[in-house]
């Protein structure tokens, strides 16, 4: 290890990892740290008080603060499963819910930590990764009640039994990838919430597992390609928890290089310059976040490593999460994504930030890297929108096929909603919320994405598409984007299609698309709404959309009106697979054409009658004139073709 190259105090660490080479002995690992530990402090005079078998572990006052579960967000297949099992993050609930003998009614008595392995992974790894046990160790820290170490060290000793590293074991996955990192991850919380009412047989047993899960993540982790993917800047996370909280293991000094070699590849790497992540998943991003803080504050603490190659990314990550929060502040569940809350992560990050060193953060922006754009309304009036656009430029894996996706809210209640996402052990997964007509976007010809709508796989490959915004305008009356889904895409039959969406006024939303093509086809626009009421008004099929507030959605058609179907779909809303209404809106047309819809909101449902809507067509230029019920008129002008930002939409109020 190179000192310049990795910013280690030499005189703090090596005098740590000293045990991990040639003072360790016996076969007991504990023992000997114990034993040696005259021998470390003879020659290095610690200034922090640790003892030389520890690190400075910088989490306790958050864990004065925060509840386990809403410092160190989940990734998503646990936090469906959390959420689905326990409904909670909050730790009295979880050690509550735990105590109640829930193990035995899962995992049967004695308790068999294999027994979901073969028909519900996601359900056994969550119980295998102890994302529970930290609750036990923080309500110990809290409260001193030694009864929550009792549970949890005979849980741990049970499991231990149960699970040799080295085999005869029933589990073909507790000792690989994330469940080894989380685990240890997980067992660092315990062992330093907890430590001052463990025995020192009970830190034994603890500093012991540490042992074998570092020689796993060594090789789990440490050896492979570097990629861009979220286990391993986790994997690489446990690492460095293990490095640096437990010097005395063997592995120690590899650790560490290995830890600061794989998170700095991924700070570097694994973002996009507007700070979205590449593997396009917004649920996972506060577990992300948490995974880079955390690095951040074990670094620092301890005087490893290089705290100042994570700085930035973390002001970057604080930037990305405020943009795109919704107004009740979780992230959008598009693709496999949990809505997860960010007030915590985000208040984590101004504190070791501050907010003076934090830059102002846009309400309306569009993240050109991310093929990300977010609408919010400029003035602080009862109509209040916030919008987000996705592209889909990556589908596959954990990302679905909602290209051209429009979601909106209103007055802080969800309207149209991205289909969401549930536990990955749900068969509902692959038939349903991957495939397109999941999402607000335009089946043409009745396809779906072929890869995303295999039932009998779970994961299809990832392939970028040519899926893009690629204009944003934002003025003081009104802001403007256009995305673009080329002919290329398969899914697209030959059609190109432009959807262009507007906010007016912060009183009308248009969204309109042209589809440009030389033949006959199909098109089915649809809107999936949250769990509210939608229905046609009379015989028309305009629809009265009733959240609270009532909003009117007018289609614009070039020709005939298109045939409207109302169905029920499922949203997957807070681990909950709930059927809410789905509008699909069908028309035919040979050669190329336009359609538009236009939401606004109304004060009672009388008031629909009286708005009236005509359109103007050219080769250039698509127009509507609207008169509202109270007789105002507007007119909004879209160009065709990609002139200059003033000329591409404009409008007319009286």
């Amino acid at each position: 290890m190179k000192e310049e190259k990795n910013n280690i105090s030499r005189r703090n660490f090596i005098g740590k990892s000293v045990l991990g080479t040639s003072v360790i002995l016996s076969g007991s690992l504990f023992g000997s740290v114990l034993g040696a530990n005259r021998f470390i402090n003879s020659i290095d005079t610690r200034f922090d008080n640790t003892p030389s078998n520890e690190g400075v572990f910088p989490f306790y006052k958050y864990a004065k603060q925060y509840n386990f579960g809403e410092f160190i967000p989940k990734d998503q297949g646990g936090k469906f499963v959390q959420m689905e099992t326990l409904s909670t993050e909050d730790d009295k609930e979880i050690v509550k819910i735990i105590n109640q003998e829930y193990l035995d009614t899962n995992l049967g008595s004695p308790n068999d930590w294999s027994i979901f392995e073969k028909t519900e992974l996601e359900k056994s790894v969550w119980f295998n990764r102890f994302y529970y046990l930290p609750s036990f160790a923080r309500l110990y820290y809290i409260d001193k009640n030694k009864e929550h170490l009792i549970f949890m060290m005979d849980l741990l000793k049970n499991w231990i039994k149960e699970n040799p590293m080295e085999g005869p074991s029933k589990s073909k996955y507790n000792w690989f990838d994330m469940q080894v990192a989380w685990r240890s991850i997980n067992l660092s919380w315990c062992y330093y919430l907890a430590k001052d009412g463990l025995s020192e047989a009970d830190k034994k047993t603890i500093y012991d597992l540490q042992a074998q899960h570092a020689k796993i993540l060594i090789k789990d982790f440490g050896k492979k390609e570097l990629n861009e993917f979220n286990h391993q800047s986790h994997g690489a996370l446990a690492i460095l928890y293990l490095a640096i909280l437990f010097p005395a293991l063997p592995e120690a000094p590899e650790l560490l290089e290995t830890g600061i070699r794989i998170i700095n590849h991924h700070a570097d790497k694994a973002f996009y310059d507007d700070g979205g992540n590449v593997e396009q998943m917004f649920g996972y991003y506060p577990f992300m976040t948490s995974v880079f803080r955390d690095s951040y504050l074990l670094f620092k603490s301890n005087n490893v490593g290089e705290p100042e190659k994570i700085y930035p990314l973390l002001k970057k990550m604080y930037r990305y999460l405020s943009i795109i929060k919704q107004p009740d502040g979780t992230v959008p569940p598009i693709n496999d994504s949990y809505e997860q809350d960010t007030k915590y992560i985000l208040a984590s990050l101004v504190d070791i930030i501050s907010k003076k060193h934090l830059s102002d953060v846009p309400k309306s922006i569009l993240l050109p890297d991310s093929e990300f754009a977010v609408m919010r309304s400029r003035s602080n009036t009862q109509e209040s929108w916030y919008i987000n656009l996705y592209a889909a430029k990556l589908i596959g894996a954990h990302d679905h096929a909602g290209r051209l996706a429009v979601n909106f809210w209103f007055n802080k209640n969800p309207i149209f909603v991205d289909s969401g996402c549930c536990n990955y052990d749900n068969p509902l997964l692959v038939d349903w919320y991957r495939r397109s007509e999941a999402h607000n976007t335009v089946l043409i010809d009745g396809k779906s994405d072929f890869l995303t709508s295999l039932k009998d796989v779970q994961w299809a490959a990832k392939r970028f598409t040519d899926n893009k915004i690629n204009k944003f305008i934002s003025k003081d009356k009104y802001i403007f984007s256009r995305m673009i889904s080329p002919e290329n895409e398969a899914i697209n039959s030959g059609v190109k299609w432009t959807r262009d969406v507007a906010l007016v006024l912060d009183k009308y939303l248009l969204i309109h698309d042209y589809f440009e093509c030389d033949y006959e086809h199909n098109y089915e626009t649809i809107f999936r709404y949250a769990d509210l009421k939608v229905t046609p008004y009379k015989d028309t099929n305009r629809l009265l959309i009733d959240s609270g507030d009532k909003l009117v959605l007018i289609p614009i058609a070039q020709y005939e009106q298109p045939t409207l179907k109302l169905e029920k779909n499922y949203f997957g809303s807070h681990a909950k697979n709930i059927l809410t209404p789905t509008s699909i809106f069908q028309l035919s047309s040979n050669g190329s054409f336009h359609s538009a819809y236009l939401i606004k909101a109304i004060n009672e449902e009388a008031d629909i009658d009286r708005i009236s809507v005509m359109q103007e067509i050219d080769d250039e230029l698509f127009k509507i004139d609207l008169t509202d019920e109270k007789g105002e008129k507007i007119s909004m002008s879209i160009s065709l073709r990609n002139v200059d930002d003033n000329r591409l939409f404009s409008f007319e109020a009286n």
